[in-house]
């Protein structure tokens, strides 16, 4: 990690590169600086992660599952957690049951709940409507959608709605 002073802004930065978030993932990262910060009296305005990696599960398993690219930002100010990614599935693999993306870079409020707005492509039922649900306390976003055969009634998406190529766009904030 490097420390760079922001004078204009009376600032410092802190920059790094994570080179294999399986060893330390970015959540561990931020709340460690996040931490580290709070020991002097500082707090963390906000962060900015280049290249966010959601990662899809169908029933809570990963088994098969490959992308052709995955990719987004972040950035958390205050309270809100600013999100925009793009998910481009090469493979849904074996899993079965409803789809999930983790990985969101902050947990949410435990007192609140969010909802992003998903837009798709190449999906094996035809959705009228998408959205992504965050629990509370949690770094998971739920796939939800209204079908045209059901217009009015909201559920979880499951791997059946999926197809190897459906391409993914998750955008919104939550807090």
């Amino acid at each position: 990690a490097m420390g760079v002073l922001l004078a204009s802004r009376n600032l410092a930065q802190v920059s790094m590169n994570l080179t294999d978030w399986r060893v330390t993932s970015m959540r561990e990262v931020f709340a460690r600086i996040r931490d580290l910060a709070a020991a002097r009296g500082i707090d963390v305005l906000e962060s900015e992660l280049v290249g966010l990696a959601p990662r899809g599960a169908f029933g809570g398993a990963t088994t098969g599952i490959t992308y052709s690219s995955r990719s987004g930002f972040y950035m958390h100010m205050g309270k809100l957690v600013f999100v925009q990614a793009i998910v481009i599935l090469s493979s849904k693999g074996s899993a079965t049951g409803n789809a999930t993306f983790s990985n969101l870079p902050v947990t949410s409020s435990a007192s609140t709940y969010g909802w992003l707005t998903l837009a798709w492509q190449n999906m094996t039922s035809s959705y009228v409507n998408m959205t992504g649900y965050v629990a509370t306390s949690s770094t998971q976003v739920s796939v939800r959608g209204i079908t045209a055969a059901s217009t009015t009634n909201i559920s979880n998406v499951t791997d059946a709605g999926f197809a190897n190529n459906t391409i993914l766009y998750i955008h919104g904030v939550y807090r």
